[in-house]
């Protein structure tokens, strides 16, 4: 029952992230990253083991929906899930300050990541400008949403830890 519901909920977060239906919920066009922070709090939740599972299945997934080449961003997430997982077995507890703080840190590194590719495949945005313009809104936004998902994918845990 678990896996069909974090099923669901890397499902909507998919439909959030690619759906033009759901451009009302941007904010100064940057819309946060849903499968990002679903990722990142599935990986507090369940460690780096599953993290490192996970990520990579949601990597192939983001690949074969937004066209890029295969495998880009299932390594950029498998690294996330990685630094993710070592992070909370080692120096933090899971709350939501520190889940927010997390976030908005591998938020910050991914598009950091993303606007280096974005380099290689033929990009000529300045980096100032998607720093100011996409990059941090877009880490600030996705430490907002944050809450929200490490709610509902503890609430999924919890669930899962009271029937083992």
């Amino acid at each position: 029952m678990t896996i069909f519901l974090n099923f669901l909920i890397f499902a909507f977060s998919y439909l959030f992230d690619s759906a033009k239906a759901f451009e009302f919920i941007s904010v100064f066009g940057v819309m946060p990253q849903f499968v990002l922070v679903a990722l990142i709090c599935f990986c507090i939740f369940y460690g780096k083991e599953r993290g490192l599972v996970m990520a990579v299945c949601m990597g192939f997934v983001t690949d074969f929906i937004s066209a890029s080449p295969i495998g880009a961003h299932a390594l950029v997430y498998l690294a996330i899930s990685v630094l993710c997982g070592i992070t909370y077995e080692t120096i933090l507890e899971k709350n939501y300050f520190s889940a927010a703080v997390t976030v908005f840190a591998l938020s910050f590194g991914y598009n950091i990541v993303t606007y280096i590719f974005q380099i290689f495949m033929g990009s000529e945005a300045g980096f100032w400008y998607s720093l100011v313009r996409y990059i941090l809104p877009g880490c600030v936004y996705n430490t907002v949403i944050s809450p929200l998902l490490y709610l509902l994918i503890g609430k999924v845990h919890d669930r899962n830890e009271r029937i083992f």
